[in-house]
């Protein structure tokens, strides 16, 4: 199904399977278009999409396209994508997103194979964030917990939060596992690739486990490049918070875990901030900090 129009979805819990064989396939919506809005919904379908369609496919827990708002919404379900004609882009929230994502949060596993083609896109909220030199694509106050795994002929590329991203990833977190056993991936546990003059990633961290074999891997972003920045963004050890490429790197650091479970680390998120988003734990995080939106 395609919204357009300005069309409002809301307060719509949704389960069940779906398998599918073409390119574009959400829980909710396969496009969502223009001015259109999703508002918190919550899914725990386990979406299977294996493409017999030439061209790139969509997949997301919530659309499987969007340039219009997906704000309050979780997806609980596994996304399972394989593609031989075409690159994946998989995600928890939505497979490619041109518009705005806030405060959301994926808990479901995600998986994308491209077999015989170029890249995966595989994030916990969107595979791919925007598009490239062009001031579209927010994510805002998301965090993903569930598992994202990528794999493709040549590139995977895998973020908790997005595969790549070209505009804005702000205010988010991960403590999913992410994994790609393609030596030639790019792996954050925030961004997999932070991509063009127009990207920034900031105010984020990543505390998840990170299993690859590629020397292109973050804490918080795995690839930077064409004069992306990548601001105030925090892990706790291993690995460096950016790695690859060569980009703006704009205080960011790793801690050690105790840091990052006192206030002090809380105010440094916030710093700067008008609405302050967030808040030192209140027993669901392991101690790290949470999002406002969560309580």
């Amino acid at each position: 199904m395609d919204i357009h129009g300005g069309a409002t979805i809301k307060n719509i819990t949704i389960s069940g399977d779906i398998s599918s064989t073409g390119r574009h396939v959400g829980s909710l919506v396969s496009n969502l278009s223009g001015s259109s809005t999703i508002d918190n919904c919550t899914s725990y379908v386990n979406i299977t999409q294996n493409n017999t369609i030439s061209g790139h496919i969509y997949a997301g827990g919530i659309a499987g396209l969007s340039n219009g708002t997906i704000k309050n919404s979780k997806n609980y379900g596994k996304i399972i994508t394989v593609s031989t004609q075409g690159n994946c882009n998989t995600a928890g929230i939505c497979g490619r997103s041109q518009g705005t994502i806030e405060n959301c949060c994926n808990m479901g596993q995600i998986s994308g194979n491209s077999i015989n083609q170029q890249y995966s896109y595989v994030g916990g909220i969107a595979g791919i964030s925007g598009d490239n030199g062009l001031t579209i694509g927010v994510i805002s106050k998301c965090y993903n917990g569930g598992k994202i795994e990528g794999n493709a002929s040549i590139t995977p590329i895998v973020g908790g939060i997005s595969a790549v991203n070209y505009y804005k990833v702000q205010n988010s977190y991960n403590n999913g596992e992410i994994s790609s056993l393609k030596s030639s991936s790019f792996v954050g546990g925030v961004v997999g690739d932070n991509y063009g003059d127009t990207a920034i990633t900031e105010k984020c961290y990543s505390i998840n486990n990170i299993i690859v074999n590629s020397v292109n891997t973050g804490k918080v972003v795995g690839n930077h490049i064409y004069n992306s920045t990548t601001k105030n963004c925090y892990g706790p050890s291993s690995y460096s918070t950016v790695s690859g490429g060569s980009a703006n790197i704009i205080e960011c650091e790793l801690k050690p875990e105790v840091e990052m479970k006192n206030q002090n680390f809380v105010d440094l998120l916030n710093s700067g901030q008008v609405d302050t988003p967030w808040l030192l734990d209140t027993g669901i995080n392991n101690g790290f900090p949470i999002l406002k939106w969560q309580i």
